[in-house]
């Protein structure tokens, strides 16, 4: 996973998920994009108020970074 992107789901609690950097060419050929837990975006989401992060999403980029020591490097250095 290269670059995440934040993408909001509005409901009565809005919720943060995350776009693989790779979605973000999908987003763009196709008029949507699905976030690493699996959930399908269209782009006004990427306009929406972010709320909390969704757990899934958030294991799922944990476990990517649990296995790549490089990525887990660069996030710290972002961070």
């Amino acid at each position: 996973m290269d670059a995440l992107t934040q993408v909001a789901e509005q409901g009565a609690v809005p919720v943060t998920h995350y776009l693989a950097g790779d979605r973000n060419a999908e987003l763009a050929e196709t008029g949507r994009a699905q976030a690493v837990c699996g959930r399908i975006f269209l782009p006004a989401a990427l306009a929406a108020p972010l709320g909390r992060p969704c757990p899934l999403c958030e294991a799922v980029v944990a476990l990517a970074l649990a296995q790549d020591p490089a990525a887990s490097a660069a996030a710290a250095r972002r961070a």
